[in-house]
């Protein structure tokens, strides 16, 4: 057998679809992070191949992706022999399956006998497939965690086994005589049990039987408990009602609220007031360091000019002897002048010339990057121009993921409350004995005619008169209301986001997610593009154009074409030469000019600096005088005096108020009346739930007794006894004999065992090749009975339970590799898949391991899935990522 292409979309966590095509014999590694769905492959192929497609139930409900009611569907390309087939499977809503190849197509229930045939399995009764039910493909594709676990083989599977090994050893085990007196016993065993020794139908029903009226019994009885429970919690109830009304509970805490009430008011109005004192208090405070603050203002300006006046003598004296100075300075500096202007002219034409080159080689370099500039903004625009489109395009579609949910949810309530209104619906048969007819709602009732009847309808029986029948009661008015309700709220909502079906609205959603992607595909695409965004792009090549229009107006001739940057490099060089051999030049003079200007600056800076502090000081003197004249023209010195001490008495008078009120608060305990306020207003509150919760329980409790008061419960309970004595009687006659044939089983089958020394020589000899390479001296022992194994031979037996996880599972990974070669010689159709079965291997071993399943995977297909990339590169064989295999998958 050859697997070539797996595809599976709204699988478990496969909801947009996941496609592995391509795939060749020998070694397949497919690579997946944790989560991400390696797992979820392997079930799904296990799904497609041994589910029935009309699997119901919490099993299928399993298959779908979470919160959402998609359908599952599975696409699987296979080879058997030299056939190749394609395998299609969708669950849940519009269930089917095909399977199609050269030689034929098989639909539903003839596709999946086909499958039977060709894989040689067999499907369970109900339920999803367990590993049992695999056949050969039970043994070799290992879940995750599972790889040596025992092994679950049914009859059929132990059958293929014996078949493919007795072809080496001949009959070894009793031949076929042997087998027909064993199958014979099993036969009758099997009556009661099944392969693994749970009991079937008969007495499994009988034993339910007496389980279910065992239970039955002890819930009429616990209903009976329950009623008279429930008569004594409503009298109390309502003596506990009564006591509220009379005592006139609800009245006194309401009084108490008010009392609590009263004294917060009280507290308020004393806080109100104690703020007030604190303001006036802080006003208080401010005029006394305005106060204190005017008059120091005051000090410090007399202090300060007398301090300037001291200060402006000196200076005097010294800008009357730098005037001196500063005239022999400027003579000397304007000699040396003369000489720099004429060295000057000569470096001006030098510069000139290396201007004009440095604007050509500038030009040459802006125009080359400005080209670049320009090639990636187009790009990055049609990019836009493409995500726009998408982004409008989703944007037009209203259905989002709350709203589908809404949608699903909505769809499930109506399927339930129609089967609501269906289950209370009568159905009326109508057979006259005669030439009597019958009316309903005017309209003729033909006879033979069957009608289910849920609503109240009138029936006009001929002879006899009026027969009103109302299904169900009146209850079946509020179901039929509540479909009509939420059959009307359903199509609003579709009407809402404009879709007529709810499979459209997730098409549609489908739709915008796929358009998401593509949009979110081009911004990454733009961000290699133009990382910097594609606004600054612009901006740089319109500062590029700017510099390159401000260059060319600067160029003599800006029609000629631009020259080579390496050009104009070269040109620039030759002139910048020129232009250092006249700055030499003019350097020289230079520096004899700086000499003298330095002197004529630092006399001058010096006469500056002291006629500038002179001035200022003068200034500063003035202003002073004058500024003092102006302030004890406002106020006098005396005055400021007087305003600091009038405003502490005024400060101390009212710190005196607010510490009066301070006082008297804190002896109306605050604490206190806002704890009692809270105290009252909630035991108000709660005696008010309190009464509402008992008077609604005693209510519900009286509406229970009549509903139960209704039943017959003591009748029911002598009736379901009698009933349960039977049943226990027939399950001790069917499980005396059950027993007998077991214990007859089991003599025949350990005799058997006993002749099966040899039998799995055929496996032994395939296995030690592989035990060679990855455990060298040593040997396996086998146990044919579970197709176990049993120890490890070194120097001695190791029990296999005793042995370290990672050598357990490296061992069971090369049974399955000698298996798989005997069943593939033997013409079985042999795949064998690992799921992470090597995760406890350490890296000597797993190098090992490695040449093993290369050397394996010469005859069989193997494929392994791991979340371990880079420890399976040593197989040296193609790695398949799951993230590069997204694909949206449809079954037919």
């Amino acid at each position: 057998m050859l697997i070539r292409r797996i595809a599976v979309r709204n699988f478990r966590k496969l909801l947009h679809g996941v496609e592995i095509d391509g795939m060749e014999p020998g070694l397949t590694v497919i690579v997946g992070d944790n989560e991400e769905g390696k797992s979820t492959l392997l079930k799904a192929l296990q799904s497609a191949f041994f589910d029935r497609y009309k699997l119901t139930g919490d099993a299928a409900d399993a298959m779908k992706p979470f919160g959402s009611e998609v359908r599952p569907e599975i696409e699987v390309d296979f080879e058997v022999g030299q056939t190749s087939y394609r395998l299609k499977k969708g669950f849940l809503q519009s269930s089917s399956a095909s399977l199609e190849s050269n030689g034929g197509r098989w639909k539903n229930d003839s596709a999946e006998d086909r499958l039977r045939d060709l894989l040689g399995f067999s499907s369970p009764d109900r339920g999803a497939a367990k590993e049992k039910h695999r056949g050969l493909s039970g043994l070799l594709w290992v879940e995750q965690g599972k790889a040596f676990a025992p092994l679950q083989l049914n009859q059929d599977t132990r059958n293929a086994l014996r078949e493919a090994i007795e072809g080496e050893v001949g009959q070894v085990t009793g031949g076929e005589r042997g087998r027909k007196l064993l199958a014979a016993v099993t036969g009758k065993y099997d009556r009661y049990y099944t392969p693994t020794g749970r009991e079937r139908k008969g007495l499994k029903d009988t034993r339910g039987e007496v389980e279910s009226l065992k239970t039955l019994v002890e819930n009429l009885e616990s209903e009976v408990a329950q009623y008279d429970y429930k008569v004594d919690t409503l009298e109390k109830l309502k003596n506990i009602l009564a006591s509220y009304e009379s005592e006139d509970r609800l009245a006194q805490a309401q009084a108490e609220v008010q009392e609590a009430q009263n004294a917060a008011r009280e507290l308020e109005a004393v806080d109100a007031q104690i703020e007030t004192a604190e303001a006036r208090l802080k006003e208080a405070k401010t005029a006394v360091e305005f106060a204190r603050a005017a008059w120091q203002t005051r000090k410090d300006k007399m202090e300060r000019l007398q301090s300037v006046e001291t200060e402006a003598e000196p200076v005097t004296r010294n800008v009357e002897n730098l005037n001196e100075e500063l005239r022999l300075a400027t003579e000397a500096r304007d000699r040396a002048e003369k000489r720099l202007r004429v060295t000057s002219e000569a470096l001006e034409n030098a510069e000139s010339n290396r201007i004009a080159a440095e604007r050509e080689r500038k030009r040459a370099e802006i125009t080359v990057s400005l080209e670049e500039l320009d090639g990636r903004i187009q790009r990055a625009r049609d990019i836009q121009t493409e995500t726009a489109r998408d982004r409008e395009t989703a944007a037009g579609i209203p259905i989002d993921e709350a709203t589908l949910a809404r949608l699903h949810e909505k769809d499930r309530e109506l399927e339930n409350k129609r089967a609501a209104l269906e289950a209370v619906a009568t159905t009326l048969d109508f057979s006259p004995s005669g030439d009597q007819s019958v009316n309903v709602d005017g309209q003729t009732w033909d006879a033979g005619r069957q009608r289910r009847i849920t609503e109240k309808t009138t029936l006009e029986l001929e002879g006899f008169g009026l027969l009103v029948i109302t299904p169900g009661g009146e209850d079946i008015r509020a179901r039929r209301a509540a479909v009509e309700e939420l059959q009307s709220s359903a199509a609003a909502d579709l009407q809402r986001v404009g879709y007529d079906s709810v499979e459209a609205a997730e098409t549609a959603w489908s739709e915008k997610n796929a358009l998401q992607s593509r949009i979110e595909h081009a911004e990454a695409r733009l961000d290699e593009i133009v990382p910097e965004g594609l606004k600054e792009l612009q901006t740089r090549a319109d500062d590029l154009r700017e510099q390159l229009g401000a260059v060319k107006a600067l160029i003599a001739d800006p029609s000629s074409p631009p020259s080579t940057v390496r050009k104009a490099k070269e040109v620039e060089e030759a002139a910048s030469s020129q232009e250092e051999d006249a700055r030499a030049a003019q350097t020289a003079a230079g520096e004899q000019l700086k000499a003298e200007e330095r002197n004529f600056s630092e006399v001058q800076e010096r006469r500056t600096g002291e006629t500038s502090t002179l001035a200022q000081l003068e200034k500063e003197i003035k202003r002073l005088r004058k500024d003092l004249d102006n302030n004890r023209q406002d106020k006098a010195d005396i005055a400021l005096e007087q305003d600091v001490d009038a405003a502490g008495k005024t400060y101390d008078t009212r710190a005196t108020e607010l510490e009066k009120l301070e006082t008297q608060r804190e002896g109306m305990s605050p604490d206190l009346v806002q704890a009692e306020l809270a105290r009252s207003q909630d035991a108000y509150e709660n005696l008010q739930k309190q009464i509402a919760k008992d008077k609604e329980r005693a209510d519900k409790l009286e509406g229970e007794l009549r509903g139960i008061g209704q039943k017959g419960l003591g009748e029911a309970t002598q009736q379901k006894r009698g009933e349960l004595e039977a049943a226990t009687r027939d399950l001790a006659r069917l499980e005396l004999d059950a027993k007998a044939w077991k214990l007859l089983r089991d003599t025949l089958q350990q005799a058997e065992r006993e002749a099966k020394e040899v039998f799995l020589a055929p496996v032994t000899e395939r296995l030690q090749p592989y035990m060679n390479l990855v455990f060298p001296d040593t040997k396996l022992q086998l146990d044919d009975e579970g197709m176990e194994i049993a120890a490890l031979r070194r120097t001695h037996d190791e029990p296999f339970a005793s042995l370290s996880i990672g050598t357990r599972e490296q061992i069971a990974v090369l049974a399955r590799l000698a298996l798989a070669d005997l069943l593939r010689e033997k013409g079985k159709p042999v795949v064998l898949i690992l799921d992470d079965a090597l995760v406890n291997c350490d890296d000597a071993r797993f190098k090992r391991m490695a040449n093993a399943l290369r050397e394996a995977a010469k005859n069989v297909q193997i494929i392994i899935l791991t979340c371990h990339e880079v420890r399976y590169w040593s197989l040296g064989v193609t790695m398949v990522r799951l993230m590069d295999c997204k694909a949206d998958v449809t079954a037919d």
